[in-house]
């Protein structure tokens, strides 16, 4: 009977080490494949400032989708009254084809999706932290020609919607709060 109960001993404690080690595997390919993203976004992206990385992965952008986070002001200002205007959504997506994002690219797909869906304000702090990042990279001239083009783009889908059959103030106030927080950004 002894040896019954040390061969159901050893059976469990068999069990038990091959499920932890199973568990550490399963740990360690999913390290893999997270150090692979972050290798990935970091060629993609020239950011090497590893809080900005962990930004851009938690709202899910990869390289493939990366060209997308250019879009992300110009989503943040369309969505700032929490209603996406059908003219607003035609803005974005013309200024997505004049950033070469092609119709069935991951990025594309990722932006249609932002723009059917309000994205988290956690994607607009993710966009924080890559600009921040790639700024410690640019001299004052380029940040300031980043910044100009940026707000710019943004103004632009601001404009897009503004008014009342054309007349009185264009941009609203929610509006015009987003594009100075967007410009708080490069300061």
């Amino acid at each position: 009977m002894s040896g019954h109960i040390d061969d159901r001993g050893k059976l469990m404690e068999s069990l038990f080490f091959k499920q932890r080690d199973q568990a550490l595997l399963e740990r360690m390919r999913e390290d893999r494949a997270n150090k692979e993203v972050r290798d990935q976004l970091t060629e993609a992206s020239g950011i090497s400032d590893a809080a900005a990385i962990d930004a851009l992965i938690k709202v899910d952008i990869s390289a493939d989708s990366l060209t997308a986070v250019s879009m992300i002001p110009l989503v943040a200002v369309a969505w700032a009254d929490w209603e996406m205007d059908e003219r607003e959504q035609e803005a974005v997506l013309q200024a997505a084809d004049g950033a070469g994002i092609e119709k069935g690219s991951a990025s594309y797909e990722l932006l249609a999706t932002w723009l059917k869906h309000r994205p988290g304000d956690d994607l607009l702090d993710a966009w924080k932290s890559y600009i921040k990042a790639i700024q410690g990279s640019m001299d004052a001239a380029a940040s300031s020609q980043l910044k100009t083009s940026v707000i710019g783009r943004a103004e632009m889908i601001a404009l897009s919607a503004g008014g009342f059959l054309g007349l009185g103030n264009k941009i609203s106030q929610v509006e015009r709060d987003v594009l100075d927080d967007l410009a708080a950004t490069f300061d």
